[in-house]
């Protein structure tokens, strides 16, 4: 598995994972017509422009022969004024490349690249009912902040979790 920057080339490879990844994942959480609606070409436009976008980090893993099977991407927090809190605004992975250890492997790059970028602290958000949320707990994340989210007419609760210092997160990735 190689982990590697991404870039605007990646935009469709992303997309696809992205709109793969929700089906799976939040199934019985969203609604099963918010999931159907997804479109891979939307997803790819709005891929294009956010891979230029400089206050954002974007990591794709790929299998030895090219596959693109997961992503991670973070930046400036979103919603608040802060220079030393960052946001990771998502890691996604195609279920058959799950709880292999890729989800540590595509953050290492990300908490790097923040620290690189003066960031001290970085918080996520998890829609409940999302076991994504044991990961970043494992990892050392406490709970943050609550919110809500509407999707598809349907209000669902968000869970903030903050890592409270990257330099020790890097040292517990593998």
């Amino acid at each position: 598995m190689r982990i590697r920057k991404a870039g605007r080339d990646d935009a469709a490879a992303i997309a696809k994972i992205s709109v793969d990844t929700w089906r799976a994942t939040y199934k019985g959480i969203v609604s099963q017509a918010f999931l159907d609606q997804m479109s891979y070409q939307e997803r790819t436009n709005k891929w294009k422009q956010k891979l230029i976008d400089p206050k954002m980090f974007s990591y794709i893993a790929e299998t030895e022969n090219g596959e693109a099977v997961g992503y991670a991407n973070g930046g400036v927090v979103r919603g608040e004024a802060s220079e030393k809190l960052a946001e990771l605004y998502a890691i996604y992975i195609l279920p058959d490349y799950q709880r292999i250890g890729l989800g540590e492997r595509l953050l290492k790059p990300m908490v790097r690249t923040c620290i690189d970028h003066s960031f001290d602290q970085m918080v996520v958000w998890v829609l409940e009912g999302n076991k994504a949320a044991l990961f970043y707990k494992a990892l050392g994340a406490e709970t943050y902040d609550q919110d809500t989210i509407e999707l598809a007419g349907e209000k669902l609760n968000l869970f903030g979790y903050k890592f409270k210092n990257l330099n020790v997160l890097l040292g517990n990735l593998t």
